[in-house]
């Protein structure tokens, strides 16, 4: 016997029901149409077009199509992040060169870079820190203090490959 009509109507009106589904449910259901089938009626269509493994498999392939979804919406706001982590760190840089203090402070400036690095580096799945096991703080206090003129001064010093700790004699990097 091939499934016909009634019967493919009745699994979709079965499926539907969901995790509460049984066969009793779905007889009551269709208590409503025409010419309702007895519950050994659904039970041999059930058997027959083998209704528990359709079903098995209509869900399988909903949750591959939900992970699927989930998965592509991931990697779009993974490439998006990670475009607006570089422009970030372009508005940083350019903040820096341009130096105007009036709209965005050396500091504020370093700070855009090391988010923009970090936003950019997390939307594309890598490791944000690197964490110092020994102290475990992640608060450098050296840092505390210093000035946009010092946070400029390290910066130069950097460009040009000098050591900005002043290992040559150049510059203090101590806050005054």
């Amino acid at each position: 016997m091939r499934e016909g009509k009634r019967q493919r109507d009745a699994f979709e009106v079965y499926f539907r029901l969901g995790d509460g589904r049984s066969l009793q449910v779905l007889h009551a259901a269709l208590q409503e149409t025409d010419r309702q089938p007895s519950i050994r009626t659904l039970e041999s269509w059930s058997v027959r077009f083998d209704w528990q493994a359709r079903i098995a498999t209509l869900e399988r392939e909903a949750v591959t199509s939900q992970r699927e979804r989930l998965e592509q919406t991931v990697r779009e706001m993974n490439e998006r992040q990670a475009r607006e982590g570089l422009l970030l760190q372009q508005k940083g840089t350019a903040a820096l060169s341009a130096k105007s203090t009036e709209d965005f402070s050396a500091a504020d400036a370093i700070r855009a870079i090391g988010e923009g690095v970090r936003i950019e580096r997390l939307s594309r799945g890598e490791a944000t820190d690197r964490l110092n096991h020994s102290d475990g703080d992640e608060h450098d206090p050296r840092w505390e203090g210093f000035t946009d003129d010092d946070l400029e001064r390290i910066r130069l010093q950097l460009e040009r490959g000098e050591d900005p700790a002043g290992a040559a004699g150049t510059g203090t990097t101590t806050p005054g």
